[in-house]
């Protein structure tokens, strides 16, 4: 009888990391829980769990939902997250960049642009999907 196999090695154990961080999700496009469930996933693999979760509407209203957390919530950076798509998506994803960046500068804080622009709203939330995987 061959020998059993070697036992697979264990997985490293993830420390807790002691911060607090926003996130600020953008609903259009019904989009918002994949990308909620996808950047929550992610900050616990890398040990955050500390999490203030925000909603907008819009992804233009992400930059003042930053800095709202950063100014009342006490979060050390914020990860925000929405679609753009259609005709308008590139204006509207440039507008929402630049609410991000403005929020940054004047929270004094990091703030991650996860927002997705495509043409079409379907191909972005396949693009969201794709990513939470």
């Amino acid at each position: 009888a061959a020998p059993p196999a070697p036992a697979a090695p264990a997985a490293p154990a993830v420390e807790t990391v002691d911060i607090r961080v926003g996130v600020a999700v953008a609903t259009a496009f019904n989009s918002g829980d994949i990308l909620r469930a996808a950047i929550l996933s992610a900050l616990v693999g890398k040990g955050i769990t500390n999490t203030v979760v925000g909603e907008v509407a819009d992804p233009v209203q992400l930059g003042a939902l930053a800095t709202h957390m950063a100014s009342t919530k006490g979060v050390a950076a914020v990860v925000a997250a929405g679609v753009c798509a259609g005709p308008t998506g590139p204006a509207l994803s440039s507008a929402a960049m630049t609410g991000l960046v403005q929020a940054s500068i004047t929270a004094g804080i990091p703030v991650v642009n996860g927002i997705l622009c495509d043409e079409e709203a379907s191909a972005a939330k396949l693009r969201a999907e794709e990513a939470a995987e």
